[in-house]
């Protein structure tokens, strides 16, 4: 008799009763599925309810009230229920206290449209009528511009309107003479997502939008290099030995020759060495970075706002105590969260940090909670749905870049959308949404599934010249290990292929790069657990002989209950067929008088996504 494998996460020592399925990742030669949500994320201070406390949201006033207008739970539950299958979900809310850190700001000026690369010097405001329009995390605001308006003007006249509609957004606005200033309403890391698009409806008006300065303070010694990162686009120039009015005007051409990039880059008639940022329109500005070489005795001061810093770890309780709370509850099918996102951020010397922070220390600590929730023993089906807007290797670099590796586990679903004018979590609401949508039917193929919004939650597409092109999808599935989304044929941001970030390895077969499969592992786990569950309850064990009464069950009990689920899985198109693996179902008791121990099969079915077709012409 072949030997029975064991389940590892299950000791000899450990004699609670109950139902335990070890879940191997790796390929072999009723509706149990979670439709519980968890969104995990700061509350404000107007919020009501005390942090470290879990919440059942009903409805966006409960949200509100326990976490305040604006904060990120307030955002996460309205994009998670502008998707229509989000109406399957079972939607709860773990609170935390925004840490003792900084507020990502952002600044918007009101200018004078610079002729080339040169700065306007004798506007005062606008030379004729027209519209300025700003996107600020994907919602918009228009404010009408007469002529003649001054800069302060209309800078105060758009400010009427944010205050006026400021009650979605992550921030409040406040404006002092040609200039806005949006301050994130939670002082974290997380707040540094924080896209912005200006639009002004015609050159003629005479307008510009400024989002800061880079200034380089010295001469160059010697040969190097800086650059500037806006959204997911770097333009670099290289410094020789020179004045500082010669660096400056090396990174401006550099930035006004980098295609589709975010802004373009001005300064008075004579050289100097400040750089004024203008926005260009229609372009989202988020993700703000600024690098330079070391050792050619120049420095850079940027001024494009505060950089939002500061962690969970900090937050009064600490993300340790919320997730030890979490562990006494029923498991989440989905967890959403904007904890693990990336910020982006400038040293107060602003001379080594190039690209971006993630958090990956939360990330970790998540990921070691969920592998330990999911284990054998404790049995918790949960996923972590995060989602990344900076460019496609930084966002690529959050799987690897986890302790423990992201990479190791099918349990997590990141998005990658590059250059979204939305926050990032918005995307990741939407898909958890999809997920609990489809509960009832596991092995549901993703691909192409449309991100949608119900016209109350701005959902945006990222500009054209910014969207994944096909290798870049297969990049991020392959080489990544992302879930890669983009704008579809109807204009609206899609699923290209639902993908874990499971790294397909000895112990974890390919299949379990899909969503599909792990949901449906996830569901054959938890549906074991509730039908042996009952077979088992008040029943005497057997070893020797055949159970002769229904108060008694032997070994061969459990495999045909087993058998049973198993063509039904079948039978529903979760499995790939079930006549050849029932009969590998094996039973024994082993480890103790009282355990049986199972080997049951599973051969999931996957996503159809390609069709290769050959054609030949015939005479």
């Amino acid at each position: 008799m072949a030997q029975i494998p064991l389940n590892p996460d299950l000791p000899s020592s450990y004699q609670v009763p109950g139902v335990y399925v070890y879940s191997s990742k790796a390929g072999l030669a009723s509706s149990a599925s979670n439709r519980r949500v968890l969104l995990l994320g700061y509350k404000t201070s107007a919020g009501t309810a005390q942090a470290g406390s879990i919440k059942r949201i009903l409805s966006e006033d409960d949200v509100v009230r326990w976490a305040g207008k604006g904060s990120p739970l307030h955002r996460m539950y309205r994009d998670f229920t502008a998707q229509p299958e989000s109406a399957a979900g079972e939607v709860y809310a773990m609170l935390l206290n925004a840490p003792s850190g900084t507020a990502q700001t952002r600044k918007i000026k009101v200018l004078e449209l610079p002729t080339g690369a040169v700065l306007g010097s004798t506007g005062t405001g606008a030379i004729a009528p027209g519209f300025w329009t700003l996107w600020i995390c994907g919602k918009r605001f228009d404010c009408q511009v007469a002529n003649g308006d001054t800069y302060a003007t209309i800078a105060a006249n758009m400010l009427a309107q944010i205050v006026a509609g400021q009650d979605e957004l992550p921030c409040t606005a406040a404006v002092a003479s040609e200039t806005i200033t949006l301050t994130a309403r939670i002082a974290a890391l997380s707040s540094a997502d924080m896209p912005v698009v200006s639009q002004f409806s015609t050159e003629a008006m005479g307008l510009a939008a400024s989002c800061g300065t880079l200034t380089y303070a010295t001469a160059a010694s010697g040969p190097g290099a800086t650059s500037l990162t806006v959204s997911t686009l770097t333009a670099s120039a290289s410094i020789v030995a020179g004045p500082v009015n010669d660096v400056n005007t090396a990174m401006i051409v550099a930035i006004n020759n980098t295609a589709a990039f975010s802004v373009r880059a001005a300064q008075p008639s004579t050289p100097g060495a400040v750089a004024t940022l203008i926005c260009n329109d229609g372009c989202e500005i988020n993700w703000i970075a600024t690098s330079i070489t070391s050792g050619i005795a120049t420095t850079l001061a940027v001024d494009v706002g505060a950089n939002g810093s500061g962690l969970p770890s900090s937050a009064t309780p600490s993300l340790a105590t919320v997730l030890s709370t979490l562990s006494s509850e029923d498991p989440w099918g989905c967890i959403v969260t904007d904890l693990g996102g990336a910020g982006s951020y400038v040293t107060a010397a602003g001379l080594t940090q190039t690209g971006s922070l993630t958090d990956y220390s939360v990330l970790g600590s998540l990921s070691s909670w969920i592998e330990l929730r999911g284990n054998g023993l404790n049995c918790a089906s949960q996923r972590l749905l995060i989602a990344d807007s900076r460019s496609l290797s930084l966002a690529g670099a959050v799987p690897v870049g986890t302790s423990p590796l992201l990479t190791a586990s099918p349990r997590y679903f990141v998005e990658t959308i590059p250059g979204s004018p939305c926050q990032a979590v918005a995307s990741a609401a939407r898909c958890a949404a999809l997920v609990v949508g489809h509960a009832d039917y596991p092995a549901f193929n993703f691909a192409g599934s449309q991100l949608r919004t119900d016209g109350r939650v701005p959902y945006l597409a990222p500009r054209r010249e910014l969207r994944l092109s096909d290798s870049d999808c297969n990049a991020a599935m392959l080489s990544y290990f992302l879930t890669p989304l983009r704008v579809g044929s109807s204009g609206n941001v899609e699923i290209v292929s639902g993908r874990t970030t499971a790294k397909p390895s000895a112990s974890i077969d390919f299949r379990y790069s899909f969503w599909s499969v792990m949901l449906s592992d996830d569901y054959m786990r938890d549906d074991l657990r509730a039908n042996l569950s009952q077979v088992i309850a008040g029943k005497t064990l057997k070893t020797n002989a055949p159970a002769r009464t229904a108060n008694a069950i032997n070994p061969e009990s459990i495999k045909t209950a087993v058998a049973s689920r198993m063509e039904f899985y079948d039978s529903q198109d979760i499995f790939d067929g079930s006549d050849d693996m029932i009969p590998a179902i094996a039973t024994s008791v082993t480890v103790l008088p009282q355990r049986i121990d199972v080997k049951a099969p599973k051969r999931f079915a996957i996503p159809a996504e390609q069709v290769s077709v050959f054609t030949a012409l015939q005479a």
